[in-house]
């Protein structure tokens, strides 16, 4: 009989892995077809204006793989952002495909679909560790539950944004190190894992992690992450952290420093990059204080709840009120709400051990969007979803496994299994009609404005879109539209006032600068422009003015400089025009026409050896400056 035994064993290890195989390759294919099918419009969408045309089309740093481009990815903070390897992965697409929007859709959506077959293995992993009495011994009923948690992961209507937004790269690259970080801290855990192997799957969870962190620096919460799965479901710390000193955990939690390592690095890059401009995206304390900043918070955690299950109203941005009161609805019942939550998790964290482990992976994920540190003018952002929404679709998962466990007739499971197939299908083609609202940018500003037309911000986008159109007159409208909404308007009254001036109402475009610098009298280019109207309208003098007020604001631009000292040339000014050239070499010594400008005003003065010096220089820096040439020349035959 022994023989027979072994045999018998070997059989059945046979079929179970043959069982492994067919249940996964159709589980995957499922996946996939799923995915595809939903996002197909994205395939088909363009670039829109709301960071394509500056990130993707205004950014050559990026468009090449050679030392010097990939320097520039790892060193550049473009919107305060540091996210080197999604800019490394748009590099590889200009590669493939030039500025074809496609192909960048196209990344976006194997991403994507990749994440959600990540999510597939990581149910499966997971779930049975949490519930073995349930999915042990039960691999098809673990299948179907790992099956339908990554459908809800990979079909809801939030993750659309992530996906058919091209410049929201860095969500899709970053969730995927994110989830193959968790695989692999997963997989070094396992019990049949020797201590060779387990070192070698934690460093490439370490890797991963950093990977993540490169792609978007909302990834600082995986260290913390890790340590809840120590806790639950793995149960190698408990929820005291007193407990934690102990000879034998202790270790358990020396085991993250690694990770908390390149997340203290790049979250300590973003801080120090921001503290260098801190108002430039970043919000203070001063303009959005801490009540406003906890109105944020709890406000957030409840809108990514409430979106979960009911995902309609879907916007790019949802705006930030001016100054929200925590003390007046909704945000007293959001702070009510998410007490009550966690009142009711807190007292059932006996019964129900996964609670807690679901909440405070949930609140830990999100914390870094929560406003704390306020990013921008949103106050919530569905592409914020991405990864603090794996736990729900993951609980999904945990309970249809449980409802299945429970021994019900063959048609109730069939009623409740198609039940959740409609589900599916139903969250699906919402996917679809979302991912198609980002086809261009004027569907995806006029669907703004159907559900908020009071959003400036939209019309002042949508005025950018008719004017890269060519219709300026449309442009115009829809920035007047803006500033009426919002007076203080930074962007719309800045565009308005451009697209004034290019269609030669020149009068209108100098009051508009005027009202916007009456509310933004710090902001330089709103002086240059305005001084270069009042240039060509003849007003030299407070032309001058407002040249000398947008030097004083910013030093750096070198368009003032050259203009101011035009001007003072022009009233024989020569003293005062040669000391501005020389502050506009101070900022650049390469600058041709600062030096042609000090040729000419040497010339007049006499001073024929210092003006062939500076004529000499100009032809240096630039050999096609004509006008150098000629005046080089002439003193030479002199």
């Amino acid at each position: 009989m022994k023989p027979l035994k072994r045999e018998n064993s070997s059989v059945s290890a046979a079929a179970d892995i043959s069982f492994s195989f067919f249940h996964h390759l159709a589980a995957v294919t499922i996946l996939l077809f799923a995915i595809f099918v939903a996002f197909w419009p994205a395939l088909h969408n363009g670039f829109v204006n709301w960071d394509d045309n500056n990130l993707i089309l205004g950014t050559a740093g990026y468009r090449g793989l050679s030392w010097s481009h990939i320097r520039w990815m790892f060193s550049t903070f473009y919107q305060e952002v540091y996210t080197p390897l999604s800019w490394l992965s748009y590099a590889l697409d200009y590669k493939l495909w030039g500025l074809e929007p496609f192909g960048y859709h196209l990344t976006n959506l194997l991403l994507h679909a990749a994440n959600v077959v990540l999510f597939y293995f990581l149910g499966m992993r997971l779930l049975p560790l949490a519930m073995p009495e349930i999915f042990k011994r039960e691999k098809k009923r673990l299948v179907i539950s790992a099956l339908f948690a990554a459908l809800v992961f990979g079909l809801h209507p939030l993750r659309a944004e992530s996906v058919a937004w091209a410049s929201e790269r860095r969500d899709v690259l970053s969730g995927f190190f994110y989830l193959l970080c968790i695989l692999f801290y997963l997989e070094s855990r396992a019990e049949v894992t020797g201590p060779t192997l387990r070192k070698y799957w934690l460093t490439a969870a370490i890797t991963s992690c950093a990977f993540s962190l490169l792609s978007k620096a909302m990834a600082v919460s995986l260290p913390l992450v890790l340590i809840i799965l120590d806790i639950y479901p793995l149960r190698r710390l408990t929820w005291d952290p007193r407990q934690w000193g102990l000879p034998g955990r202790l270790k358990i939690v020396w085991e993250k420093i690694p990770f908390f390592i390149p997340a203290f690095i790049v979250g300590s890059i973003r801080c120090f990059n921001r503290n260098r401009q801190p108002e430039v995206f970043t919000t203070t304390l001063r303009h959005y204080g801490l009540s406003s900043r906890l109105c944020q918070a709890f406000y957030g955690l409840v809108f990514y709840l409430w979106k979960t299950l009911y995902p309609f109203h879907l916007l790019p941005l949802h705006e930030q009120p001016p100054h929200p009161d925590i003390l007046h609805w909704p945000y007293i019942g959001c702070v009510l709400l998410i007490a009550a939550i966690s009142g009711l998790i807190f007292a059932l964290r006996r019964r129900w051990e996964a609670g807690p482990a679901l909440w405070l992976y949930y609140v830990v994920t999100l914390a870094p969007v929560l406003g704390l540190i306020q990013y921008g003018v949103q106050m919530v952002g569905d592409r914020y979803s991405y990864l603090p929404c794996l736990g729900w679709a993951l609980l999904a998962g945990a309970g249809l496994g449980k409802f299945l466990s429970l021994g019900k007739s063959r048609a109730k499971n069939g009623m409740v299994l198609g039940g959740l197939t409609l589900i599916i299908l139903g969250l699906g083609d919402l996917t679809w009609k979302q991912t198609h609202v980002w086809h261009d940018s004027i569907t995806l500003w006029s669907h703004v404005l159907s559900l908020e037309p009071n959003s400036d911000l939209a019309y002042n986008n949508l005025g950018g879109t008719f004017l890269e159109a060519g219709n300026a007159a449309k442009a115009v409208a829809e920035y007047k539209k803006a500033v009426a909404l919002n007076p203080s308007n930074f962007q719309a009254l800045y565009n308005l006032a451009l697209t004034m001036v290019k269609i030669g109402k020149q009068k209108q475009a100098a009051a508009e600068f005027r009202q916007a610098i009456s509310i933004y009298p710090n902001f330089a280019d709103f002086h240059f422009q305005l001084g270069t109207i009042l240039m060509e309208e003849g007003e030299k003098r407070d032309a001058a003015m407002e040249y000398r007020k947008a030097i004083g604001l910013d030093p750096i631009p070198i368009a003032p400089y050259i203009n101011l000292a035009s001007i003072l040339f022009s009233e024989k000014n020569l003293v005062k025009a040669a000391a501005v050239y020389r502050q506009a070499l101070m900022v650049n010594p390469n600058l041709a026409l600062a030096h042609y400008g000090l040729g000419v005003i040497f010339t007049d003065e006499g001073r024929k050896n210092d003006a062939i010096v500076e004529f000499e220089r100009v032809l240096a820096i630039n050999p096609q400056f004509n006008l150098a040439r000629q005046r080089l020349f002439e003193l030479q035959r002199r």
